[in-house]
């Protein structure tokens, strides 16, 4: 679970297929001190389709496979990590709920 890095954009591979790739940011402590780390996340299909609409600074809760991936280009070795997304929760924040006026217009309470 963390906050999302930038605006999420669902697009359209030339097959047909839809996916989405975004940052996630999530904290640690050690010790006194907090830490950052930043993650690839990666969604295809209906998976992508439910982030459409997800905002830069977001929560979500996503569930998936972290996978690693090596290649080697002008003799360089590259390696990346990704979390290939089965899941992606938007998790609503009192702040989000407060800034959407009607948000509960419709709630039956």
């Amino acid at each position: 679970m963390g906050h999302v890095g930038r605006d999420v954009e669902v697009k359209e591979s030339q097959a047909g297929k839809l996916w989405t790739m975004f940052s996630l940011s999530t904290q640690r402590k050690i010790g006194e001190e907090k830490k950052t780390d930043w993650h690839d996340v990666v969604a295809f299909g209906w998976t992508a389709k439910g982030c459409e609409g997800i905002k830069k600074g977001s929560v979500v809760f996503v569930e998936g496979v972290l996978t690693n991936n090596k290649w080697e280009k002008e003799g360089v070795v590259n390696k990346t990590s990704r979390i290939v997304a089965d899941m992606v929760q938007k998790i609503d924040t009192k702040r989000e709920q407060r800034e959407e006026p009607g948000a509960f217009d419709d709630a039956p309470f």
